[in-house]
């Protein structure tokens, strides 16, 4: 975020620069000086302190690396306790339309006589 920050005030600069190309040049007053090492002092002030919040979203104590671990083992849980379900949703599912289709390599046979001849309607 930093050098985000400090790139896009470059940025505006540069754009600046080349807008003035053809024009006199400007002098930066002191005023405008200051503000800018304001806003640099208070990026880099304010960045640190948010970057090192955000790096220590690690567990910091015992306590807490046993509890991660233990949900950790939980999800994975989860996620095994699905891939079975589904596994055996899958099978149910083929099985069913392998009886449903004639024919098909597991289906049970349709009545037909011995005969060979179509049975008499009812």
């Amino acid at each position: 975020m930093r050098k985000t920050l400090l790139r896009v005030a470059y940025d505006e600069w540069k754009a600046r620069a080349r807008s003035n190309m053809g024009k006199e040049s400007e002098m930066i007053s002191r005023r405008s000086v200051f503000s800018l090492l304001g806003l640099a002092a208070a990026v880099g002030v304010a960045v640190p302190t948010t970057v090192l919040m955000m790096s220590d979203a690690e567990a910091q104590t015992p306590g807490m690396e046993r509890r991660e671990d233990r949900r950790e083992g939980r999800q994975e849980r989860r996620e095994d306790r699905r891939e079975g379900r589904d596994d055996r949703r899958e099978g149910r599912q083929e099985r069913r339309e392998d009886r449903r289709t004639p024919g098909a390599p597991g289906a049970e046979p349709a009545d037909e006589p011995e005969d060979g001849k179509k049975p008499a309607a009812k």
